[in-house]
């Protein structure tokens, strides 16, 4: 183990220069560690780096395993064609239904703009008419209220109000007496309120780390298992036929655990620069100066 030997002058060093002391012999004798980036720990995924086929995937397999191998191969197929033929038809028009044309859509569009204008005119002149004469009526038949109706009035607007301060005044006191049964309602939500955030943070990263997130443009799709048909099945090693391709498995097994973005069907359109750049010609203001009978110094 190395030494350093400092020279302090024969001064007594101070704390701070024994600290740097310090430090540049931890330093110089390789014995501090350097500092660990905050990504060196980052996990990206829980997902296993390898995942292993079933036993029915073998070269050699039981009946019955193989069996339910290949009926979940078909099944997955089966559902894929399911939702290709649902799209399919809710695309597909109805026997007897064509697409609409532009000639058709204007004239459906404009139908009814200049055919009913006198219509709408008189309708909207009978209405007014109308409603004129309902407020006529309404004034001809309103009365106007005597003395002692209009201090009545007062009277019972005045005991509704002191009914209602008297009312926020006991419910008040009695809040008071609740304190204990509000408190304690109010610390049994907020301890419900903690438990599902917890239970939320834990569903949140479960997802992020058990899952597959999308990060580049285009969405994941798992390679197609791959399986082997009945003729196919040599119980041999020698005979076998090879299936599927590493380096796509590898590929898919990185993009499903986060640590490749997945590309998208169609890339990025990237803005074309121009090879040639325009010239731009500026006259400054020191050479508009210069004239035929100016003298250069």
């Amino acid at each position: 183990m190395g030494r350093c030997i400092v020279d302090d002058g024969g001064e007594e060093p101070s704390d701070e220069m024994i600290a740097q002391m310090r430090d540049y012999c931890l330093q110089t004798t390789k014995r501090r560690k350097p500092k660990e980036p905050s990504t060196l720990k980052h996990i990206t995924s829980l997902l296993p780096k390898v995942e292993v086929a079933g036993p029915g995937a073998s070269y050699n397999p039981p009946v019955a395993m193989y069996e339910s191998y290949i009926n979940g191969i078909v099944d997955e197929e089966i559902k894929a064609e399911k939702v290709e033929s649902k799209l399919e038809k809710s695309l597909k028009l109805a026997p007897g239904q064509t697409y609409i044309s532009k000639s058709e859509k204007m004239a459906e569009e404009s139908a009814g703009l200049f055919d009913n204008e006198k219509q709408s005119t008189e309708a909207e002149d009978g209405a007014a008419n109308r409603s004129d004469e309902a407020e006529n009526a309404k004034k001809s038949t309103m009365r106007r209220r005597t003395r002692k109706e209009r201090r009545v009035e007062a009277l019972e607007k005045q005991k509704k109000l002191i009914d209602e301060e008297y009312k926020s005044v006991k419910s008040a006191e009695q809040a008071v007496f609740a304190v204990k049964k509000i408190n304690k309602e109010i610390s049994e939500e907020l301890t419900q309120v903690n438990e599902k955030a917890k239970l939320r943070r834990k569903q949140k990263w479960t997802k992020k780390l058990l899952g597959t997130q999308q990060l580049g443009r285009g969405k994941f799709k798992p390679e197609e298992q791959p399986f082997l048909m009945t003729d196919e099945l040599t119980g041999s090693l020698r005979e076998l036929k090879p299936q599927g391709n590493i380096l796509m498995d590898r590929l898919k097994s990185l993009q499903k655990r986060n640590m490749l973005p997945v590309p998208g069907e169609e890339g990025r359109v990237k803005s074309k620069l121009k090879k040639k750049l325009k010239i731009k010609e500026t006259e400054r203001r020191s050479h508009k100066e210069v004239t035929l009978g100016s003298r250069v110094i």
